[in-house]
């Protein structure tokens, strides 16, 4: 850590990432749960966007803390049928769910073929600013969503 000219403190990588997992260890978080909310962080931090960069891994922190999220929680991941995947965080974070279920998408994907999702570029709340799909304004004629565009199997 140092102080730069203008009072402002300087903090390097490597040491932002060990006082997040510190503080995710210090209330019970498992290890993958720690490493996938400190890299979430820094993705965002990266971008700009510290909004939900380490002051949010704070409050995954404290959500813990208050025992209003399981940093202990193993996703429980379901498949419906073959091309389809669920997941059930479990009181857990829903990026655990997706790591588990990561190399299963991918099978399907490779097995059965990748349709255009509607939902390309949308936040988990449903909408981000700018998006081409996102939400439309109050009295726009535009659908709220896209419909789905079929899609065949490779090789069809």
């Amino acid at each position: 850590m140092t102080t730069g000219t203008d009072d402002s403190v300087v903090v390097h990588r490597d040491e932002v990432v060990s006082l997040c997992l510190a503080a995710l260890d210090a209330v019970g978080a498992r290890r993958r749960v720690a490493e996938l909310l400190t890299d979430a962080a820094l993705f965002a931090e990266d971008r700009g966007k510290t909004v939900v960069g380490v002051a949010h891994l704070l409050d995954h922190v404290d959500a813990m803390a208050d025992g209003r999220l399981d940093g202990r929680a193993v996703p429980l991941i379901g498949h419906p049928s073959p091309a389809v995947t669920t997941s059930d965080a479990r009181g857990g974070i829903a990026q655990t769910g997706f790591d588990g279920s990561f190399p299963g998408l991918v099978q399907a994907a490779q097995e059965y073929g990748w349709p255009p999702s509607p939902s390309r570029e949308r936040s988990p709340a449903g909408r981000s600013a700018g998006s081409p799909n996102a939400w439309p304004t109050p009295g726009s004629s535009r659908s709220p969503r896209p419909s789905p565009r079929p899609c065949s199997p490779p090789g069809l």
